[in-house]
């Protein structure tokens, strides 16, 4: 199951609008105060409402995304039997009008979550986890992150450190997987929002070639500097 060819310029323009709606909650988080020292699951909850706020005043029409939502198992050959699937942050789905069976009507635009900076514990590495805990979401079975379709999203609320040196450790970390993607690099600016994209192979999730927004939003911007 996949895209078929005229869902992909609707597909294009679903992500565009999820985008934008991500950025301008991303920039009104990092306005609101006391967001350093709160756990993951506290600022995405925060972003959330942020997110509905931004979908309302763009068309009151527009779906909100669907938060912490785990994805659909497939059912095996086993009867009563399900895979394990995994539960991204933000799930924004598509109504696909010119699906030819009811498993093509629906496809989602999911979005992950992940606090960057310096290690909160000697167990808990916030870098190395954006790709073990993130990035590789989109191409493990069992959690299956943008399945079906070509694009997805990574957030980073960039907690301490610099974004330099945290794109350094993540860059380092992606080529322990020893898989086929691409580096992380952003333009040099002091925007408190960074945004890039990423080319993914996949080996395990369809289809093989994907494509990853990056959106990195600085919190600790009273206290840090940042490129």
């Amino acid at each position: 199951m996949s895209l078929l060819p005229r869902g992909k310029q609707i597909w294009k323009k679903h992500v565009e609008i999820y985008t934008d709606i991500f950025r301008q909650a991303l920039l009104a988080l990092s306005e609101m105060p006391s967001l350093i020292g709160k756990n993951e699951t506290t600022i995405s909850r925060r972003l959330n409402d942020l997110v509905q706020q931004k979908c309302f005043a763009y068309d009151r029409d527009l779906a909100y995304p669907i938060c912490e939502t785990p994805i659909v198992p497939e059912e095996t050959e086993e009867e009563y039997r399900y895979q394990e699937t995994g539960c991204p942050d933000f799930s924004c789905r598509l109504k696909n009008p010119h699906a030819s069976s009811c498993r093509e009507s629906e496809f989602d635009f999911h979005i992950e979550c992940k606090c960057l900076g310096s290690p909160t514990s000697s167990s808990w590495i916030l870098n190395k986890n954006y790709v073990n805990h993130g990035i590789m979401r989109f191409d493990l079975k069992d959690k299956r992150y943008g399945e079906n379709v070509p694009d997805g999203m990574m957030i980073g609320y960039v907690i301490s450190m610099n974004a330099e040196d945290i794109c350094k450790e993540v860059n380092a970390e992606l080529v322990k997987t020893k898989r086929k993607f691409t580096p992380i690099s952003f333009s040099p600016s002091s925007d408190l929002l960074k945004e890039t994209t990423q080319q993914i192979k996949r080996i395990v999730i369809t289809p093989p070639d994907f494509t990853l927004i990056h959106l990195w939003i600085i919190l600790n911007h009273s206290d840090a500097e940042t490129f």
